[in-house]
């Protein structure tokens, strides 16, 4: 028995079972991806302390007679580092004042009282996206009914505005919650620390929030009388020149 392949007959065979190795290929490269991506997934879901972003109801609102006439967004959800609410009265590309109050009720593994104040600033999303210009030595301290708070001035330029504004990140006697945001005066106007601490005092709950201690610290805390105001922040260490001790034996 004889059999007649002709050179065409080769190509087309030749042509075929490359494309069908190519697309075999591509196939189990597919399927390759999708498999680790669905147990990075199975893996990342039984991480301890894995909690899905969801949304939540919010819990605290700010009742300073200088927001009260200023639009305002409330966004809050749980997801794997805990709770949180973020509080927003206009907007930083606005004229008039726009104030900005993120609660955080982070879940034990990460409850300290010591933040990095410019990690947790620069993590803020609005500014994240903006150009703006923290002040590196100009800080304050304000004093609150809830307890101290740290504030530096910094420029933003949002929308082609420039505005000076403060932000502040809490240092509150609870690693069970804090606070931090910003405050921006209106028309370009240099923001008061004052003010602002006159502002966070005036922070309220209207439900419970997921941290029973939280929630009583600052119900425990809103029964107290208001004591907003603000300083430098002073400097403890002696940074002058120095004279050398007197010989106590001659």
């Amino acid at each position: 028995m004889t059999f007649d392949i002709d050179r065409a007959t080769v190509q087309t065979a030749t042509r075929t079972a490359t494309s069908f190795a190519r697309l075999s290929f591509y196939a189990a490269g597919i399927f390759g991806f999708v498999s680790l991506g669905l147990l990075a997934s199975w893996i990342w879901t039984r991480l301890p302390g894995y909690v899905p972003g969801v949304k939540s109801e919010p819990v605290f609102q700010v009742r300073a007679s200088v927001l009260a006439h200023r639009p305002q967004t409330m966004k809050a959800e749980t997801n794997y580092y805990g709770w949180m609410q973020s509080l927003q009265y206009g907007q930083l590309y606005d004229r008039d004042v726009d104030l900005t109050m993120v609660m955080i009720v982070p879940h034990e593994q990460y409850q300290t009282l010591t933040r990095d104040y410019a990690t947790e600033i620069v993590s803020l999303r609005p500014l994240h996206r903006k150009r703006y210009l923290m002040s590196s030595n100009n800080f304050y301290d304000l004093e609150t009914r809830f307890g101290p708070v740290r504030a530096s001035e910094f420029s933003i330029n949002a929308d082609g505005r420039t505005k000076l504004c403060i932000s502040y990140l809490s240092r509150f006697q609870s690693d069970a919650f804090y606070l931090k945001g910003w405050y921006c005066e209106a028309n370009g106007a240099r923001p008061s620390y004052s003010a602002l601490a006159c502002i966070i005092d005036q922070l309220a709950l209207s439900k419970p929030l997921k941290s029973k201690e939280a929630t009583a610290f600052i119900t425990e805390r809103m029964k107290r009388s208001p004591r907003c105001y603000a300083e430098p922040v002073s400097q403890t260490t002696d940074t002058g020149s120095r004279r050398p001790l007197r010989r106590l034996i001659h």
